[in-house]
């Protein structure tokens, strides 16, 4: 995700702030304070002993400011950027996926993210769009292929408080590829989707796009490939080892990397 020029941003991500060295005490009228120069969380996303941050894959090291008097880009934490004589910046950082990552260190989800109350959503008007967009592509069917890729974008900026004309400039950035059509689709859904994993990753595995890198942990979990299908469960395989080892024999193994039916381009 760049997110540079992706809106959106402010509503998937809480910003980190970065301090380098020496003190900050404005910039452009507005004051900043570092007590003790960290960016500490009000709470943690936890799940046992785990605590859990942002995928480099979404985030990036990409930063941008606005309203103040200079842009950072591609800038990671530690680095020095010759012209930010401020010595500080928004950034917003990815945890590398397999591997621990510093939660101080790097970007924590948005503040939706801990709010109870958050909806969950099954199927929303975003998703519609985007499979009328991948019939028309694929199949010709249903509309213009451009014309509902732009309506399926438009409302993805909406739907996370995001303006059509921020959806407008953002498109002339991110224009539709008929001439790489899944591509277009793919990594703008995976982007959209990002509260619906399971549906973000279904349009990764039937469209093959965005290019995702394998985890750290990959060359032993699933041959170092990004994993493609969930294995069947221990309790089956212990409980019901007959009908389990024919199963996994008929799809061509109970690997992670193992296609499903469905799965073909």
């Amino acid at each position: 995700m760049n997110t540079n020029n992706d809106v959106r941003r402010d509503v998937y991500f809480q910003k980190n702030i970065h301090y380098l060295a020496g003190s900050v005490t404005a910039v452009t009228g507005n004051v900043i304070t570092f007590d003790p120069a960290t960016n500490p969380p009000a709470v943690a996303p936890k799940v046992g002993d785990n605590v859990y941050v942002m995928p480099n894959t979404l985030v990036g090291t990409i930063s941008a400011i606005s309203g103040n008097s200079f842009t950072l880009s591609n800038y990671s934490p530690g680095s020095v950027v010759p012209e930010n004589d401020l010595g500080f910046g928004f950034y917003y950082k990815g945890g590398t996926i397999g591997v621990a990552s510093s939660f101080n260190a790097n970007t924590r989800v948005g503040s939706f993210g801990y709010v109870p109350n958050t909806p969950g959503i099954i199927l929303n008007y975003t998703e519609v769009a985007y499979y009328l967009a991948e019939a028309a592509a694929r199949w010709g069917i249903g509309g213009d292929p451009a014309t509902n890729y732009q309506t399926a974008v438009t409302a993805s900026f909406v739907q996370w408080g995001k303006t059509t004309a921020d959806a407008t400039a953002y498109l002339a950035n991110h224009p539709y590829d008929a001439g790489n059509w899944k591509k277009s689709i793919g990594d703008q859904a995976w982007v959209s989707m990002y509260d619906q994993a399971l549906t973000s990753w279904t349009f990764f595995r039937r469209l093959d796009y965005p290019k995702l890198a394998p985890a750290a942990n990959a060359v032993v979990e699933s041959n170092n490939q990004v994993p493609v299908r969930l294995r069947y469960p221990v309790s089956e395989q212990s409980t019901n080892p007959t009908n389990y080892e024919a199963a996994s024999t008929a799809i061509g193994g109970d690997l992670l990397y193992t296609k499903i039916f469905w799965d073909k381009n």
